[in-house]
């Protein structure tokens, strides 16, 4: 073989070595992309299935709120009319007690009569006073110990949004630092230097 022949076949040679390389480096790059895209949309559905999550807790904890409101408002009720009846029953069994005395009075002492039954009268009023004093100081401690449990409850909702914001942040910190971890190499290089890389 005459040297043309050699150099010609030589850079034949060259000419397919690099070539190989080119396909190579471009099958490499497409299934690296293809990984990547895979990647991506793994971690999409991660953050799509957090933020439903997300949603699904503070929807149930809306809920349990309601539920807890529910029952508080009507418990509340419940002790409000059983107290108020309760004291009525009191005040009413006193009064009927007094006015049973003032009945004996009356008909042991007929003199006395007209002062009984002014002292009756006394006694009704003194009756409706008292009844206003125990309304209006039950209404007091309803009011005090409603505004203790909002107080309670309030202290309760700004811990859950706390401990929900460091969760939140845990989680991007962590998924920050998987994405770092997941990092792709850099482009593989094939041995023959005569490939343009970089282009």
């Amino acid at each position: 073989m005459n040297t043309a022949g050699h150099l010609s076949a030589h850079k034949q040679e060259r000419k397919s070595k690099k070539e190989d390389a080119i396909a190579s480096y471009e099958a490499w790059k497409e299934k690296k992309a293809e990984s990547l895209k895979a990647k991506a949309k793994e971690r999409q559905n991660m953050v799509r299935k957090e933020q439903r999550e997300c949603e699904e807790k503070e929807e149930k904890r809306q809920s349990a709120k309601q539920v807890f409101e529910n029952w508080k408002r009507e418990h509340d009720q419940l002790l409000k009319d059983k107290n108020r009846k309760q004291k009525l029953a009191e005040s009413k069994q006193k009064l009927q007690k007094q006015e049973k005395e003032e009945e004996r009075q009356r008909d042991s002492k007929s003199a006395f009569s007209d002062w009984c039954d002014k002292k009756k009268d006394v006694l009704h009023e003194k009756f409706k006073r008292e009844l206003e004093e125990i309304k209006t100081k039950a209404e007091e401690e309803q009011y005090m110990k409603e505004d203790r449990e909002k107080m309670a409850l309030e202290t309760y909702e700004n811990w859950l949004i706390r401990k929900d914001r460091e969760e939140r942040r845990r989680k991007d910190e962590r998924r920050i630092q998987a994405i770092l971890q997941d990092s792709p190499p850099p482009p593989w290089s094939p041995p023959n230097k005569t490939v343009p890389f970089g282009k």
